[in-house]
């Protein structure tokens, strides 16, 4: 889910195949920075000491440009391996996957302390992502540290997100560019080229059984310097690469190139034992030097403390490029393109103690201003939810945790309040058609489930990004409607004759934006009175935007009990790219792909008050009552109580289990 930038690099590939470069960069906009703030706008700050830290160097102004593909064939059994593995493990794909996590200090709260809250925004599973849990030891010491309530993985000692007696801390998505593709020139014999010579492959072969099969399947694993050849699985090679345009001086293609990942996550690394020396933190800087090995995936790190100390810290393990930024997938043959042998050196990464707005906002937008020495990647969240956040939290003084759930749950449409006005002024030729433009006048562009105004904007919204960008792209690049995409349509809407707003296939007639978003407009009306009702008054968008929970296994698709293991029909309200990020995808439809996974609130000036919420619940059987009994509330936005001291936890148990070790 939180992998990097593959599928960008695939889809700048293929779009390259129709697309100039300069229109391909009307597709992936710079970060507004005058616009949106990044996380972190002063050097470190650690332990009240001003650091800064980060040397020069890295691959800020690299000295020659990456390595261009512009064959739309070149690298669709990547894509398709993506996609693929994608719906295998049923992961969300596209621009919604991220986070919201902030700290505000006691200056803005009516407690005088501190006030953390969190909801990572993960692909909707069942099972849920995260298992609800408190690890404390009968007696804390040196011995055993442990005294710590939170969210964790099934299975996975320590927890994850949460916190102890001393500190809180919540994460989000750095996104940072880990990921890059190899162009590999392969030979008979298993050998491959890598700076004038033929290197042997390290070549294994698996087995594994499928359910319903009496013979176990057996595949070959490749992998060269640069990583797995990822497109051998579910084709050959020589499908890859096949026609991608290359250098006067690349290798001879032969029977293909083939492709592949390099990824930071695939090394060894250390994070759990960075999560348990987090789990024992008792001070900024004791997370701090326990964050190091927190390699993969890269996350924000936002904390609070019961001394009334707030503060940031960026983790992950992110390479220096040699040559280029990872945009483009780049050719294995030449070691100026390999990574650096070291990475941006930890004491280097952003992080920040007690800024002096005593604010601390992260929801996936820029980590740092473009001055900062190292590339972190260019795949961040373009910044709205991250400005709603720090505007709604700077309205308000004496923030209490009921204020930081509103948020939370704040669906306010940043892209609706500047597009209405325009689709509003759009002529259209009835008073049926007209009828619809009349709800968007009366409408707040708040996205709640029962919303006329929201129904039909996103149905617009939707039938906009086929209409303006379908017949330029490939289908495995269509737009989802995130983040990015607002971006891209809202510097459009200023070029009204931009020659995406043309419909290349209307032959003989140059489109403009006007009559795009007319069409919009009126493709729209009719799709949601089909769906929904002609009635204006009977459209909500809680009856399009719907979540169903599939089980991983029993519950995929064509799984004749699928009906006993998922659970569906939830009503949402919310949004992709908005405070309460219910993202949907609008190359598929309405129904939410990734989702606010968990939600918590943690006020430090008492650990008992904390309220938390699972998006399932606390058991992965499907008959057992505790499968889904958070989801309705979850889906409702109420939080449960989170208690944490012995007492507490003891006077409201329901239920204990006491395991003993065996004599």
């Amino acid at each position: 889910d939180l992998g990097g930038n593959l599928d960008d690099e695939v889809d700048r590939s293929l779009e390259s195949a129709t697309l100039s470069r300069q229109q391909i960069g009307q597709l992936y906009p710079r970060y507004p920075y005058a616009a949106h703030t990044p996380i972190v706008t002063q050097g470190a700050v650690v332990d009240g000491v001003y650091e800064q830290n980060a040397s020069k160097g890295g691959t800020r102004l690299p000295r020659r440009p990456p390595f261009l593909l512009r064959s739309a064939r070149a690298l669709r059994g990547v894509r398709w391996a993506s996609r693929g593995l994608s719906s295998l493990l049923g992961l969300a794909t596209g621009d919604g996957l991220g986070s919201n996590a902030w700290a505000v200090s006691g200056r803005h709260t009516a407690s005088g302390s501190p006030i953390l809250a969190n909801d990572p925004h993960l692909s909707a599973s069942m099972p849920g992502t995260w298992y609800q849990m408190g690890l404390h030891c009968t007696t804390v010491s040196s011995a055993c540290p442990f005294d710590v309530s939170g969210f964790t993985f099934a299975g996975l000692p320590g927890v994850v997100i949460g916190h102890n007696a001393h500190i809180a801390w919540g994460f989000t998505n750095v996104d940072p560019d880990v990921e890059d593709l190899y162009l590999e020139k392969l030979y008979r014999g298993d050998r491959y080229l890598y700076n004038g010579r033929k290197l042997p492959l390290v070549t294994r072969r698996e087995s594994f059984r499928i359910a319903g099969e009496d013979e176990p399947v057996t595949i070959t694993v490749r992998e060269c310097r640069d990583g797995p050849l990822i497109s051998d699985v579910g084709s050959d090679e020589a499908k890859v690469g096949r026609t991608a345009p290359v250098p006067a001086s690349a290798p001879s293609r032969g029977r293909g190139y083939g492709v592949a990942l390099r990824w930071t996550a695939l090394q060894p690394g250390r994070t759990a034992d960075a999560l348990f020396g987090i789990d024992a933190a008792r001070n900024f800087r004791q997370l701090h030097d326990a964050a190091r090995t927190f390699e993969a995936p890269g996350q924000n790190i936002v904390y609070a403390d019961v001394h009334g100390h707030i503060g940031y810290q960026a983790t992950g393990r992110i390479p220096i490029r040699r040559t280029g930024q990872g945009d483009w997938p780049v050719p294995g043959w030449d070691p100026a393109y390999e990574w650096s042998d070291s990475y941006v050196p930890y004491d280097a990464l952003p992080n920040v103690r007690d800024p002096k707005d005593g604010y601390v906002v992260t929801a996936n937008q820029a980590v740092t201003r473009p001055r900062y020495p190292y590339y972190i990647g260019d795949s961040y969240d373009s910044g709205y939810r991250s400005s709603r956040i720090r505007a709604l939290l700077e309205h308000k003084q004496g923030l209490t945790v009921q204020d930081m759930a509103s948020i939370q749950l704040d669906d306010y449409s940043v892209l609706a309040e500047k597009l209405v006005p325009l689709l509003r002024s759009i002529p259209l030729p009835s008073p049926y058609y007209r009828q619809g433009q009349r709800v968007l006048g009366d409408w707040d562009f708040h996205q709640d489930s029962d919303s006329p105004g929201a129904a039909y904007f996103n149905v617009v919204w939707r039938r906009l990004l086929a209409l303006t960008f379908h017949d330029q792209l490939p289908k495995a690049a269509w737009p989802d409607g995130g983040s990015r995409w607002w971006q891209v349509v809202l510097d459009l809407v200023k070029q009204p004759h931009d020659i995406f707003w043309d419909d290349i296939d209307t032959a003989g007639v140059r489109e403009s934006r006007d009559d795009i978003l007319r069409r919009a407009l009126m493709q729209g009306r009719d799709e949601i009175t089909s769906i929904l009702s002609r009635d204006p008054s009977r459209w909500a968008w809680g009856e399009l935007h719907t979540l169903t929970l599939r089980n991983q296994t029993l519950g995929s698709k064509g799984s004749p009990v699928a009906f006993l293991f998922n659970r569906g029909g939830y009503r949402l309200a919310g949004g992709g790219s908005l405070v309460d990020a219910t993202s949907w995808d609008a190359a598929k439809g309405y129904g939410a792909t990734s989702v606010p996974s968990m939600r918590m609130i943690v006020p430090l000036d008492d650990l008992d008050a904390a309220r938390w919420i699972n998006l399932t619940g606390a058991s992965g059987h499907a008959f057992d009552g505790h499968y889904t009994d958070q989801t309705k509330l979850w889906a409702a936005g109420e939080t449960l109580a989170w208690r944490f001291t012995r007492d507490a936890v003891r006077s409201s148990a329901a239920d204990t289990l006491v395991l003993e070790p065996s004599r």
